[in-house]
Parts: C-alpha cells; sequence; structure tokens
C-alpha cells in the first residue's frame, strides 16, 4: 500500500500493489480506508492487479458513491466479473468527479457491460472509459450504442480485444459522435 504526492499539491495518488494485495488485504484497506477516501484524500485510485473481486467492488462502490475526489481509477487485470461490474457501475450513476475509468481485463462480459451502459446513460462526469479485453460480445452493443447516444461527455471509450463482430462494432461506430476517440 503507498500513497504519492509528488510534486503537484492536487493530485494525490493510492496504489495499492499486487504482490501485497489478497482479497482479506484489500478488503480490509477499504473497510479501514473508507472514510479517507470520502474526505478529499485521493484523486487517483490505482487497483491494478489486486484480484479484486465482486466482494471487494461492492465496498469500494460503496465509498466511491459519495466521494467528491477521485478523478482517475484504474482497475485493470482484476476478477470484477459482471457482479463487480454492477457495483461500480451503481456508483458511477450517481459520483460527480469520476473522469476516467479502467477496467482492461476483467471479465466483465455482457451482462457487466449492461450495468456499465445503464450507468453511462446518466453520468455526466466521464469522459474516458476503457473496457479493453472484457469478453464483451454483440448481445450488449444495443445498450452501449444507446448508452453512447444519450452520454454527451464521453470522449475515449476503448473496446478492443473484445468478442464484438463487424455488425456490432458498425453499431457503436453510427453512435460515437464524440470525435477520434473511440477504439474497437
Amino acid at each position: 500500500l503507498a500513497h504519492r504526492d509528488d510534486e503537484d499539491p492536487i493530485r494525490r495518488d493510492l496504489w495499492v500493489g499486487a504482490g501485497e494485495a489478497g482479497h482479506a488485504h484489500v478488503l480490509a484497506w477499504l473497510l479501514a480506508r473508507a472514510a479517507w477516501l470520502t474526505t478529499g484524500s485521493a484523486t487517483h485510485l490505482d487497483f491494478n492487479g489486486c484480484r479484486i473481486d465482486a466482494a471487494v467492488a461492492l465496498h469500494l462502490s460503496s465509498a466511491l458513491r459519495d466521494d467528491a475526489s477521485v478523478r482517475q481509477i484504474n482497475f485493470r487485470y482484476n476478477r470484477l466479473g459482471p457482479e463487480g461490474a454492477m457495483y461500480l457501475a451503481d456508483a458511477l450513476r450517481v459520483n460527480a468527479t469520476v473522469l476516467s475509468f479502467n477496467l482492461w481485463r476483467n471479465d466483465i462480459g455482457d451482462d457487466g457491460a449492461l450495468h456499465i451502459a445503464e450507468a453511462l446513460k446518466v453520468n455526466a462526469t466521464l469522459t474516458q472509459l476503457s473496457l479493453y479485453d472484457n469478453r464483451i460480445g454483440p448481445d450488449s452493443t444495443a445498450h452501449l450504442s444507446e448508452a453512447l447516444r444519450r452520454n454527451s461527455r464521453l470522449t475515449k471509450l476503448d473496446l478492443r480485444h473484445n468478442a464484438l463482430t463487424t455488425t456490432s462494432k458498425e453499431r457503436i461506430r453510427k453512435a460515437w459522435r464524440h470525435g477520434p476517440g473511440l477504439q474497437l
């Protein structure tokens, strides 16, 4: 567990390293630090490779719902699955500060993508979303496309290395109206 302030007095990062994070460690940290997260102490949370699953995501999403400081969250290489994506999507529906959300390789599948799409329909803050390599298939593209038509803030979306068909990619391209930030 590390905290970094750098030279920037505004940016405060919190990294939980993969070597020190087991399920129990992360859950204990989240419970112990929930108040710290909601007091404006961290702007960047990095949980890269921490083996976070749905149970831990539930606790983290509770802390993020009303957080007024976190701007970037990295969940790259975790084990969220569809249920974890659902919990985090619930937090994104109401959180008004997160700008960048990275879910690289979390096996959220079509069910998780559906939850994220529902959150995108109402989230007015998020500008960057990575759903890279999450086993998202064509079943969820109608929901993602509808969310993209409603969401006016998202400027970068990464859907590379998913199970999208040519037709589903075209559906998303047609819904995307935010410039060159779409990656399929």
